[in-house]
């Protein structure tokens, strides 16, 4: 049989077929199941046809879903949580337009470096007293201090 997966693949599987019945509170829906015989997660996917089949209405801004046959009754919309998780470092410590001067493993270290001092390179940080520069514009005054303050014409919109 000819199948697409949930991520899009499609592929010619020998595969197995049982017939079942869902129920779902006050709903009976029989099913025909594609079981792939060869997988090695037996977790099960109720998809659209699901929905349509068992006449489902989901509302989703207000989490809730009811029946066609039975609009009165309103369910809480629950979501499974995935009993999976894992804690992970951040991977985005260099955005793709920093360090673009650097050599990849230049790059590299420098990624590490941050992320191993990452208490210390937090982002939205105040100014740091840490380091200055000064700009040496010549006999010309910096850009900033060209017009005294309030000497901009004012002008109404």
């Amino acid at each position: 049989m000819i199948v697409k997966l949930a991520d899009g693949s499609v592929n010619n599987i020998n595969v197995k077929l049982a017939d079942v019945i869902v129920t779902l509170k006050h709903l009976n829906i029989p099913l025909t199941f594609i079981i792939l015989p060869n997988s090695s997660n037996n977790e099960t996917l109720l998809g659209i046809d699901f929905i349509r089949k068992a006449g489902l209405i989901i509302n989703l801004s207000t989490n809730t879903w009811l029946t066609a046959d039975r609009p009165h009754v309103i369910y809480p919309l629950r979501c499974e949580t995935s009993v999976h998780t894992i804690e992970c470092a951040s991977t985005d410590v260099l955005r793709i337009d920093e360090g673009t001067m650097l050599s990849p493993p230049e790059r590299d270290d420098l990624a590490r470096l941050l992320q191993e001092y990452q208490d210390i390179f937090t982002q939205g940080g105040g100014p740091t007293t840490f380091a200055e520069h000064r700009i040496d514009t010549g006999d010309h005054p910096p850009i900033g201090a060209a017009l005294p303050p309030n000497t901009l014409p004012f002008e109404a919109c």
